[in-house]
């Protein structure tokens, strides 16, 4: 099923790759092969194990026609309908303001979040204490 599989994906990810720029000749043959030989291994081995197929029998590459678009959707100065919409715009980063980050719980937290007398280790307000090595470490 593996190998089905493997080249199921293969076919689908080159069909993908359509979306955006023809394929080669070399490259279409072999998305080509990879969907045949996909639907085959899984044909024998759904008759052989008496189990379900294990890729989509009913996928198949796109046809070309499907892949461009019509002539009315694509913006001309003529049809600015086509043209899509500017998006909102969004929120500008804050400049100025304070650069260094304060903590909301006063300096209390730390790496490991907040630790006081019922945190990981050292109550609030007292130094941290340096990790110890396993005794195979040191």
């Amino acid at each position: 099923p593996k190998v089905a599989q493997a080249f199921h994906a293969s076919a689908v990810l080159l069909d993908c790759l359509r979306q955006f720029t023809p394929l080669t000749k070399d490259t279409a043959d072999v998305q080509k092969l990879a969907h045949s030989r996909s639907q085959q291994l899984s044909g024998q081995l759904a008759r052989a194990l008496n189990c379900p197929p294990c890729v989509p029998v009913e996928w198949c590459p796109l046809p070309e026609a499907l892949l461009t678009p019509p002539a009315s959707s694509i913006p001309t100065a003529t049809n600015p309908a086509a043209r899509p919409r500017p998006l909102p715009s969004l929120p500008s980063v804050p400049n100025g303001g304070a650069s260094v980050h304060t903590p909301l719980d006063g300096g209390r937290s730390s790496v490991f979040g907040n630790v006081g007398p019922a945190g990981l280790g050292a109550g609030a307000g007292t130094a941290p204490q340096a990790p110890v090595a396993p005794a195979a470490f040191a």
